[in-house]
């Protein structure tokens, strides 16, 4: 379990992916390029040597958030949100699966804690543990039914630790067009894709989640560090 404080008889656990350029990534949008500079300033004899990392990739890399305008044309942007969007009560709940299966209506009926009106909900299918795996590619999604069972729950924000919440690419056709994320990005229920191994040390709890993105204007999402507080 990742603490990164530890106050009060309280716990920040980390629930995000590292970012790195050997990251998983769709074909669509590039890899990431993360680079070190090192550059020598002030006169001579008295130079300093200051290191800077340079990094360019899509807002949909790494740990995200999703915003409607995503796929929505007319919908939000990441900035549009106030920052109290971005956190809240939430769950985590056990969703592992062995294959590329849809998370259906029955799985979250069957999951210990009941999903409360805007609750963050945070999937774990033990797919974060494939991260850097080619398999991590090929992995468990929401069906469209439940996207809509979580529409009508009225949750804020819903996270799984893959690619997407959509069917992954591979399994794809020529007519694919993103259903689940339409479903929930036109119902202003925002996505975290990418969450990370954290989550498997808080399955079946109630937790406090913070997943403040970088706030880049007009952005259809945004770079999003996922944390929950927990009661020791």
């Amino acid at each position: 379990m990742k603490k990164n404080m530890v106050r009060s008889g309280k716990s920040w656990i980390d629930l995000s992916q590292p970012l790195h350029n050997n990251i998983p990534f769709s074909k669509a949008l590039g890899s990431p390029q993360i680079e070190h500079l090192c550059f020598v300033l002030g006169k001579p004899g008295e130079e300093t040597i200051a290191s800077v990392t340079r990094y360019c990739l899509t807002v949909h890399h790494g740990t995200h958030l999703d915003a409607p305008r995503h796929l929505i044309p007319d919908g939000k942007t990441i900035d549009e949100y106030p920052f109290t969007r971005f956190t809240g009560t939430g769950v985590i709940l056990d969703m592992r699966k062995k294959d590329a299966v849809p998370l259906t209506i029955n799985d979250f009926e069957r999951a210990q804690l009941a999903i409360q009106e805007g609750d963050i909900v945070l999937l774990y299918t033990g797919w974060a543990d494939k991260y850097l795996e080619e398999s991590y590619h090929l992995h468990p999604y929401l069906s469209e039914e439940a996207a809509g069972w979580l529409v009508k729950r009225k949750i804020s924000i819903v996270g799984l630790d893959v690619t997407t919440v959509d069917l992954p690419v591979p399994l794809r056709g020529e007519s694919f067009d993103f259903p689940v994320h339409k479903i929930l990005l036109q119902n202003d229920v925002l996505i975290i894709e990418h969450l990370g191994p954290g989550l498997k040390d808080l399955l079946n709890r109630r937790v406090t989640v913070a997943c403040f993105p970088v706030k880049i204007l007009g952005a259809d999402g945004a770079p999003s560090p996922v944390f929950a507080l927990i009661e020791k």
